[in-house]
């Protein structure tokens, strides 16, 4: 997409507080007032570098766009897929949103979470000293809600078991990445992709397994504006639990959009369909 040259991309990295190398990208627009924070966080296997469509759509827009790479991700340190504890993932962030609010002079920024990311970010608002940082918040794909059948529970019950035995083991997490987009090329790219990996720690996949009951509770907590969509036809995570979330949430000012016929990355589909979403999120961040 166009939008993309009319930024300056610069990438660097901060120590996390167990002194791991967290990297990240910020998108400087080039020309114009750009007075407004946007941090995003990407998904499980992925990186922060797959987010310029994204960034595209919002150039004029006013936002100096800041995107990690999550720890065990990318270009970050950390065993890949793996983490302490899920926490973690929010305490990295919060490192990044505070650089990104002193470079900038600002007092608060908007946040947006894909998938995983989605997850994180969710985590990230329900704790007050977070929240207060935010002006809104954007939540894509969420996996709060996942397929249910006799692998799937057995899936679960393994997951649990090596949770508590082996929580640092990783293994391969399984993904089928033909679900990503309908876009041949986005799923081509992905699976070529030297920065993504496809291995999850027993530990992480346990948690994500069970993601309804270790990351829902609390959302009514949530305050700040709020926009949830998802794919109706994602099987990597189910629509429902974006519409679980948007329930949940103590948003006043909220609104919960599904996209008929696309997959888990709405914002990588074919053609028009990524335009809708992606227009739709420039639009809701324009207006907040």
């Amino acid at each position: 997409m166009q939008g993309i040259q009319n930024y300056q991309l610069t990438e660097s990295s901060i120590q996390t507080s167990d002194g791991l190398k967290y990297h990240y990208r910020v998108y400087r627009p080039t020309s114009g007032k750009a007075n407004k924070v946007l941090v995003v966080h990407h998904g499980f296997g992925e990186h922060g570098g797959r987010y310029e469509n994204l960034v595209s759509i919002l150039s004029g827009s006013g936002y100096v766009i800041y995107i990690p790479d999550a720890r065990g991700h990318g270009k970050s340190e950390g065993a890949r897929g793996n983490t302490p504890q899920f926490e973690s993932f929010a305490e990295d962030l919060d490192r990044l949103v505070d650089l990104a609010m002193k470079e900038n002079k600002v007092n608060q920024i908007y946040l947006l979470g894909h998938s995983m990311g989605a997850l994180v970010t969710v985590t990230y608002a329900k704790k007050a000293a977070r929240h207060q940082k935010l002006i809104a918040l954007v939540v894509s794909g969420i996996p709060l809600k996942v397929k249910t059948d006799a692998v799937m529970e057995v899936k679960k019950f393994f997951a649990g078991f090596l949770s508590a035995v082996t929580p640092s083991l990783t293994m391969p997490a399984g993904l089928n990445i033909n679900y990503l987009s309908h876009d041949k090329e986005v799923v081509d790219a992905y699976a070529n992709d030297p920065l993504v990996h496809g291995n999850v720690s027993s530990y992480l996949g346990n948690f994500m397994l069970k993601s309804e009951d270790n990351v829902l509770p609390g959302a009514e907590y949530i305050q700040v504006p709020a926009l949830v969509f998802h794919g109706e036809e994602d099987m990597v995570a189910l629509k429902e639990g974006s519409e679980l979330l948007y329930q949940r949430l103590g948003s006043k000012d909220k609104t919960l959009k599904i996209f008929p016929g696309l997959f888990h990355e709405t914002m990588n589909e074919e053609g028009d369909s990524k335009l809708e979403v992606l227009n739709l999120v420039k639009d809701w961040l324009n207006k907040h």
